[in-house]
């Protein structure tokens, strides 16, 4: 997967990545940890994604996908299986 590849991120997450980071701009290759995320704001992030978006995976997606690009693909692929 390409991090810099803009075009797969869904602009939903990304809205709802920058508002749980407080952090503006982002892009593919954004990563989550590094931009200061922890356990408990990927828990409150996950939760808003299925809140909001519709896509319910697991923390661990997350972790093994911590840049918004891969996040974005490996999640809407889990969700629609």
């Amino acid at each position: 997967m390409s991090d810099g590849d803009d075009s797969l991120v869904n602009p939903e997450v990304k809205a709802i990545w920058s508002e749980v980071l407080e952090v503006e701009p982002l892009d593919a290759a954004s990563d989550f940890f590094e931009l200061g995320g922890h356990s408990l704001l990927a828990v409150r992030l996950l939760a808003r994604i299925e809140e909001e978006v519709g896509w319910a995976v697991p923390l661990s997606l997350l972790f093994a996908h911590p840049t918004l690009g891969d996040f974005c693909a490996e999640a809407s692929a889990a969700a629609a299986s």
